[in-house]
């Protein structure tokens, strides 16, 4: 993308107008640019326009709190939550098929899908898969007992 198209949509989606809307309206934005912009996908056509044309989206079938397939056996999670409100506001439709991860890695890569609920970023997916700007940052951490030999880096 290019810088002019990131400061229209920094303009358009920026932390002002966020601020206006409320958190929620703030990640179905993030979300809808997700849509337009992962994958090498063509903006996908409103449902209510008579088009069938359904988005496979694939999602790993085992990685919660964000994604994972339920004890009714359905998609469930945050990523999932996410996907199934932003295609409701657009009048999408969708199906979301969850796998192991490395089959639906393997099948955006082919283009047997159009988009993934979710991924992190590295440069090695970066040569088959359009990120958007993240909608959510996960951090992990190492925690030992206070009486531990092992030592880090940071206090608390």
């Amino acid at each position: 993308m290019s810088i002019k198209m990131e400061i229209i949509l920094d303009h358009m989606f920026g932390a002002h107008f966020c601020s206006i809307k409320g958190f929620r309206y703030c990640i179905a934005v993030s979300l809808i640019l997700f849509l337009f912009l992962s994958v090498g996908i063509s903006p996908p056509v409103s449902a209510s326009s008579g088009d069938d044309h359904v988005l496979i989206v694939g999602a790993d079938e085992y990685f919660p709190p964000y994604e994972y397939v339920d004890y009714n056996g359905r998609p469930a999670g945050f990523n999932i939550d996410i996907m199934n409100a932003v295609a409701e506001e657009m009048s999408l439709n969708i199906s979301i098929r969850p796998g192991p991860w490395q089959e639906v890695k393997s099948d955006v890569e082919s283009g047997k899908i159009d988009l993934m609920s979710g991924m992190f970023y590295s440069e090695k997916r970066d040569v088959y898969v359009n990120f958007s700007k993240p909608y959510i940052l996960v951090s992990h951490a190492i925690y030992v007992r206070e009486d531990s030999d092992i030592r880090g880096g940071l206090k608390t």
